[in-house]
């Protein structure tokens, strides 16, 4: 598996904001959540860098990790704080003698911390928009732009 499926350069077009100070390792760590679930996909690699020799499929994997770094930035991931997770959700907030409880507090916390261990869902789609993700191998369909190479190989 390469280090990593985009750059930080790649994570700033995405996002069109500067890249924070710890790309390298969010992407990296996005990289690792994108290469599990495609572990299952049937396609070319270069045998230098690891990395799909497809370009559509390349594409697809930085896009991918770039959907996924976003992400994390928003919720508030931190992958140098290995898994800790550290609440960002507040339940209530106190202004005065006045308290207001949030409703989808535990929720939001709940997505955030799948959100660490998980692809979130446009980051799952794009990868399935190539194929790339599946339960088993398929022996109908091809990946990427390799059409229907596994029933070649039975």
């Amino acid at each position: 598996m390469p280090d990593t499926y985009a750059a930080p350069s790649d994570l700033e077009t995405w996002t069109g904001t500067a890249p924070p100070a710890n790309a390298v390792s969010l992407l990296r760590a996005c990289s690792a959540l994108v290469f599990a679930s495609v572990r299952l996909a049937i396609y070319a690699t270069d045998t230098t860098t690891g990395l799909p020799s497809d370009p559509n499929i390349l594409q697809c994997m930085m896009q991918a990790t770039c959907i996924q770094a976003a992400a994390w930035i928003k919720l508030g991931i931190d992958p140098d704080l290995a898994g800790v997770i550290v609440p960002t959700v507040k339940k209530t907030k106190k202004i005065g003698s006045a308290s207001v409880e949030y409703a989808d507090a535990e929720a939001a916390a709940a997505a955030r911390q799948a959100a660490q261990t998980s692809l979130v869902p446009a980051a799952y789609d794009k990868l399935r928009s190539q194929n790339l993700i599946s339960h088993w191998p398929s022996r109908e369909y091809g990946y990427g732009s390799t059409p229907g190479i596994w029933p070649n190989l039975l």
